[in-house]
């Protein structure tokens, strides 16, 4: 269950004694909030004097009219690479405009051009685009569509990840089976290929006895670091990892650096090729990215350069000089940024005035960064970081400026202990309107694990602009508090809900912050979970929403794509037919369903293969028969994360809706 979130956090709904309708006006609108655009891939140019990145917008025609054809409803979804000046020497501009979308840029070696993913006739194909004019050059790979991919150090070959086409013998069976699926064997395990920078001839490095999930090519081009899985099935993918040094001639073994099956991310050599360095986990934490291993290219045994100091990472990224390695960190509610080194604490490089998304990308020489960042009332943004003294993250395009006309609330760290005596932190977003004590939204992050940090949440917004305070709990078992903190919820991932989140509303209405007659609850995916089992074990919420949410935790097992075999055993301790007791009453949601009354709206996407929709399905019809006032949603296409306008900005009404009618019916 650790990873069900890596995908989606949804931010959630809030209210007001006196308070907006679902349907009016009152910005952002639920459409605003479906139609703010989204940025990813930011990297920057050697030169460190430009940054590539993807922008993915949302645009509703309001002339649209109801079509058979029309499954987007009037909207109309892009992604497009886009081209920002550190330094403001020119305006922010698109670079590409076909239809398609576009995905993972890079800056080719020598700065002079970008080369991303786009699909053309269907599938997926690696271009490049001159800056200095010129349309996209497609470059030829045959038949294999790439995924991950990197440049040669000196620009005249290409490397990438791809998994091997259909054969014609293959076609055929599927055909003669009609369609059949061999589910064990759905997937082929993705090689590394190598071919020259114009493409054409293709020379398979690796022989596909085992998936190639991530790599790097080293500067002298004589190897690869290679990260991969025993195949290509999801649940493999997700976190079981080995890291080989590996010849680029043949693919021969040339070093392990990790043997046992843990996840592993972000492995880069460094500038001048002496060192490799990749985050990874503890034997002790499954998914939690607590170590930062270098190793001396030259030697044997690598080095945890984050020594204890049990930091939840994020990404990383070699200093220039290849001195040191910049590591991403989400520390309690903030990010951080440490330089970290051979055999010294690591050193944090002071607060750079904005909450660091993801991505760092350094520049050749080491003196610039770029990431995304956001604050909790500006939107994420490419963004960049000179790395001296006293320097702060600056904004380089804004890609959501139409936020500034938007009723923003505001955010707060608040703390409370719970009945042990434990601290517990949260956010608190109160609305801009003011008028405590406020009708209070209690919305868990989902994973478990992850975190709640102060950045900007346009969900969040939309309620706290009808005039809810929302809060959003870091209960044990998130990421950014260290390493008892974060394993404390396993095998107890019920138990520790109430005590740990309804003390922290217990102190809000103590301090009359909060109206305990109206209070409301929801969450997404393991948030999803958290307001199942709360609504089975208290009755003091006057409506619940259950978005993609975990409801019983062996169907989950059973029909989750990663969240099974060792994910399940760190999680709980066993398997539902070997040790069933360690999924019964004190960990699931379905065995408390008869206890519920809270009004409860269902949401769920019926192509969800991280939580199946499965979930949705048992709850409603446990609600049905037991009597329970309840609804349920259910979104075609869509998988764990929305991804469809129409159907963002439907739910966002009918979730803050559904609080509104039954908030009202409370009071009558």
């Amino acid at each position: 269950m650790r990873q069900l979130l890596r995908t989606a956090v949804i931010g959630l709904l809030l209210m007001t004694g006196a308070m907006a309708r679902a349907g009016d006006e009152t910005r952002p609108t639920a459409r605003d909030v479906a139609a703010m655009s989204s940025v990813g891939d930011v990297r920057i140019s050697p030169d460190g004097s430009k940054v590539v990145y993807v922008v993915t917008t949302r645009t509703f025609d309001a002339a649209a009219k109801p079509s058979d054809d029309d499954t987007m409803a009037g909207w109309k979804v892009e992604r497009q690479l886009w081209l920002a000046s550190v330094d403001g020497a020119f305006v922010p501009r698109q670079l590409t405009f076909a239809k398609e979308k576009v995905s993972n840029p890079a800056f080719t070696p020598d700065g002079g051009g970008v080369s991303f993913v786009r699909a053309n006739a269907g599938k997926a194909k690696l271009h490049v685009l001159p800056l200095n004019g010129g349309e996209p050059r497609p470059i030829d790979l045959g038949k294999l569509e790439p995924d991950v991919y990197r440049w040669s150090n000196d620009g005249k070959a290409l490397a990438f990840i791809a998994s091997p086409a259909e054969t014609e013998e293959e076609k055929a069976a599927k055909w003669a089976s009609g369609g059949a699926t061999d589910v064990a064997n759905e997937w082929k395990n993705a090689r590394l290929y190598v071919t020259s920078a114009t493409g054409g001839e293709v020379r398979a490095v690796t022989d596909g006895m085992f998936h190639i999930v991530d790599f790097d090519w080293s500067p002298d081009q004589r190897t690869f670091a290679v990260v991969q899985a025993a195949s290509s099935d999801p649940y493999e993918v997700s976190s079981r990892h080995t890291a080989f040094v590996i010849s680029a001639q043949d693919g021969s073994i040339v070093k392990p650096l990790q043997t046992l099956q843990q996840q592993i991310e972000g492995i880069t050599y460094s500038p001048d090729g002496t060192k490799l360095a990749f985050m990874t986990t503890s034997r002790q934490a499954l998914s939690w990215l607590s170590v930062l291993m270098v190793f001396d290219v030259a030697g044997n045994a690598g080095a945890n350069v984050v020594n204890k100091m049990e930091l939840t990472l994020a990404s990383c990224a070699w200093a220039g000089d290849s001195s040191a390695v910049f590591a991403l960190a989400h520390e309690r509610t903030k990010s951080r940024i440490f330089r970290c080194t051979f055999g010294q604490e690591p050193m944090p490089i002071g607060d750079v005035g904005r909450f660091v998304d993801a991505g760092l990308s350094m520049d050749r020489a080491g003196k610039r960064m770029a990431f995304l960042s956001s604050t909790p009332r500006d939107p994420i943004a490419p963004s960049v970081l000179d790395l001296e003294p006293g320097a702060t993250a600056r904004v380089v395009a804004e890609v959501n400026p139409q936020v500034k006309e938007w009723s923003l609330g505001s955010m707060e760290v608040v703390q409370w202990k719970n009945p042990d005596g434990l601290e517990i932190e949260g956010l608190l977003l109160v609305p801009a309107s003011g008028g405590a004590p406020y009708p209070l939204m209690v919305m868990p992050h989902g994973g478990p694990d992850a975190v709640s940090s102060e950045r900007f949440t346009g969900w969040g917004h939309y309620f706290a602009a009808r005039g809810y305070a929302v809060l959003y709990p870091n209960y044990r078992g998130s990421f950014g508090y260290g390493a008892e903190f974060y394993r404390a919820n396993t095998g107890k991932l019920g138990e520790i809900v109430i005590p740990d989140i309804e003390s922290g509303v217990d102190a809000l209405i103590k301090e009359g912050r909060v109206d305990p007659e109206q209070l409301v609850y929801g969450g997404w995916s393991w948030g999803g979970y958290t307001t199942a089992w709360t609504i089975g074990q208290t009755t003091r919420y006057k409506a619940a929403v259950v978005g993609a949410g975990v409801v019983d935790v062996v169907a989950q097992y059973a029909t989750s794509d990663i969240n099974h075999g060792v994910a399940a055993q760190w999680e709980f301790g066993g398997d539902p037919w070997r040790t069933p007791e360690k999924f019964g009453e004190s960990v699931n949601p379905i065995a408390h369903v008869a206890k519920i009354k809270t009004p409860t709206l269902i949401i769920h996407g019926e192509k969800d293969d991280r939580v199946g929709h499965v979930n949705g399905v048992l709850l409603h019809r446990a609600l049905l028969d037991l009597g329970v006032k309840t609804r349920f949603l259910s979104y075609p296409r869509e998988p764990h994360g929305f991804q469809e306008p129409a159907h963002t900005e439907h739910m966002l009404k009918a979730w803050a809706a559904w609080y509104e009618e039954h908030l009202a019916a409370a009071k009558r």
